[in-house]
């Protein structure tokens, strides 16, 4: 139980954490870019089928489209391996959705729900 002293009729609100610019955000991204970088026999370029442990960690992060400030906005894919195929999912014909035509998106999986977060930054 938290108890703030303010004044009268005013409105407390609480940080459920401390501010995380956008540089620290790449920054993390970046090094799970390379903590789960594939390097099994799949390597998302190749299209071979993936050989790694169905229950190890499948994260695959794509380029969604840029804000109004051109910064990344970024698509994050976590799953375990079960259920992965060949197939990559579609690049969505929406202009400014997908511009990064030198990367693959993410690969496709069988019998899994897809469950999606987000999040919104304010300035």
């Amino acid at each position: 139980k938290y108890c703030v002293k303010s004044v009268r009729k005013q409105t407390a609100y609480f940080a459920f954490c401390y501010p995380f610019s956008y540089d620290e955000c790449q920054k993390a991204l970046d090094d799970l870019d390379i903590k789960f970088s594939c390097t099994c026999t799949c390597t998302c370029l190749t299209g071979k089928t993936c050989s790694k442990d169905a229950s190890s960690i499948y994260y695959h992060r794509e380029l969604l489209c840029y804000s109004l400030d051109g910064l990344r906005i970024d698509l994050i894919t976590v799953s375990s391996h079960h259920g992965i195929t060949d197939r990559h999912e579609d690049r969505l014909r929406v202009d400014g959705l997908f511009p990064d035509k030198s990367s693959y998106r993410a690969r496709k999986f069988e019998g899994k729900k897809v469950f999606m977060l987000t999040s919104r930054v304010h300035p």
